[in-house]
């Protein structure tokens, strides 16, 4: 198996098993809905322990003081939907956010152990995965 050949397989197979978020970690937790902008988000700057979450253009769309709700709705935007649910409870985003980075680790550490079997002396893992993830629109933040 050549590394392309190894980097479609895991890509197909993410896009037929990838666990949706956040609706796949929403169990028993109340929610509401949120307006997304339907663009590309990143983390942008951070002032005095509050984060912006920002367009490649600078222009800023949401602000939180809370870590956790940044990164659940970076994750969620993933497909760039029009809303997304959100926990209404502020403590909730942790636990969601939280799970979700399990699963993404568990993801990365499934990937590198069948990198290492196919790939012994090759020193590529961390490029190959960023392909991989970047195909897929993954991030972990």
């Amino acid at each position: 198996m050549k590394i392309k050949e190894f980097e479609k397989y895991w890509i197909e197979k993410l896009e037929n098993e990838f666990k949706s978020f956040p609706e796949v970690f929403l169990d028993n937790i109340k929610t509401k809905n949120l307006k997304m902008p339907g663009k590309d988000l990143i983390k942008g700057s951070e002032l005095f322990g509050v984060y912006e979450i920002s367009d490649i253009n600078g222009e800023t769309f949401f602000q939180t003081e809370n870590i956790y709700k940044l990164k659940y709705i970076l994750y969620g935007n993933r497909n760039k939907p029009e809303r997304i649910k959100i926990p209404i409870n502020e403590i909730d985003f942790e636990f969601v956010t939280k799970a979700y980075e399990k699963y993404l680790d568990n993801l990365l550490k499934n990937i590198e152990t069948d990198y290492k079997k196919h790939f012994v002396n090759s020193s590529k893992l961390h490029s190959t995965i960023s392909k991989i993830f970047s195909k897929l629109n993954l991030r972990r933040y």
